[in-house]
């Protein structure tokens, strides 16, 4: 039996989920919790540790002013898809 199950989904526009659950979530009455984890400063943190982390890097040279602006544009249309 499954007690605990986390899926990271998208909220649409019409503000209604529809998600398959795993055969293992006995069927009956259920808690469902929703975490907007980018109203959380930690979790923002995290992100933005986990963006400088993934910087590409260029063969022995520095990423340029543009180059790193660009990539966190790419990034941050990224998470509002």
């Amino acid at each position: 039996m499954l007690s605990y199950y986390e899926i990271e989904t998208e909220i649409p526009a019409s503000h209604q989920l529809n998600i398959p659950l795993p055969s293992e979530i006995p069927i009956g009455t259920v808690k469902i919790t929703i975490i907007d984890e980018m109203s959380n400063p930690a979790a923002q943190q995290n992100r933005m540790a986990a963006l400088l982390d993934n910087l590409p890097e260029l063969q022995g040279e520095g990423l340029s002013k543009e180059m790193i602006q660009s990539f966190i544009r790419q990034e941050r249309e990224s998470w509002v898809d």
